[in-house]
């Protein structure tokens, strides 16, 4: 399937949930420098959309590493004495516990490893900060901060590049040929995307922290597997 092909059918798949009164018939497919898609809405007029796919295997593979390491720390946490517990909770009130665990142990090594060197923490001076080494295989940083409980953070899981700031610095950053409407449509053809939870306010967090040099106008995130339209966004 050529590109113009591929895209005009993930275009016929979101014009099918989207809210928009399109006139079948109206719909184009366009060359650089003009947007992929041009189509008429029923008394509303044209609507140019540039379209574009969100691939981030990769980088929530390291997301999600990160997620159950975190959690793993405080389910280790947690798993202590209630005595033990309440020792650790003045020690460490209000503090940040940064940890750095061996890149080369999994997520069932990392457990067994903390849950054995864990307690060591409760043995530290109430106002100790700085590195601690826990053992040849983890390093915790404390820092006192002013939180309300303790933080617990990872530090060294691989990060990759934010493919979608990335992929929207890339869009933002063009300005497109055309006497109509712009928007972007996001979608998902080859994966999935990010939980929605994570999308969307990264998206917003985005649009927030960048002025677009482009002429778009909007934003579709469409979920082309559950045929669902995700976010709407019109700036």
């Amino acid at each position: 399937m050529k590109q113009h092909e591929f895209e005009k059918s993930i275009f016929l798949e979101f014009s099918k949930v989207a809210e928009l009164d399109i006139i079948s018939t109206s719909i184009q497919s366009r060359t650089p420098p003009e947007p992929d898609i041009l189509c008429e809405i029923r008394d509303e007029g044209f609507l140019a959309l540039e379209l574009t796919e969100f691939v981030a295997q990769r980088y929530m593979e390291k997301f999600k590493e990160y997620v159950k390491t975190k959690q793993m720390i405080e389910e280790v946490c947690g798993s202590l004495s209630e005595e033990d517990k309440e020792k650790f909770s003045k020690l460490f009130k209000g503090a940040l516990l940064s940890f750095y665990f061996n890149k080369k142990a999994n997520l069932r090594q990392k457990r067994k490893l903390l849950e054995k060197d864990f307690p060591q923490l409760l043995t530290l001076n109430p106002n100790y900060i700085g590195e601690y080494i826990l053992s040849s295989e983890i390093e915790v940083m404390i820092y006192k901060c002013d939180f309300d409980d303790t933080f617990f953070e990872v530090d060294n899981v691989e990060w990759l590049e934010n493919p979608l700031e990335n992929l929207l610095n890339k869009k933002f950053r063009k300005r497109y040929s055309t006497a109509h409407r712009i928007e972007l449509l996001l979608h998902t053809y080859h994966s999935q995307f990010w939980p929605r939870n994570i999308l969307i306010p990264q998206i917003q967090k985005y649009l927030k922290l960048h002025s677009p040099v482009s002429n778009i106008q909007g934003l579709w995130v469409f979920d082309y597997h559950e045929k669902e339209i995700i976010s709407h966004i019109c700036f």
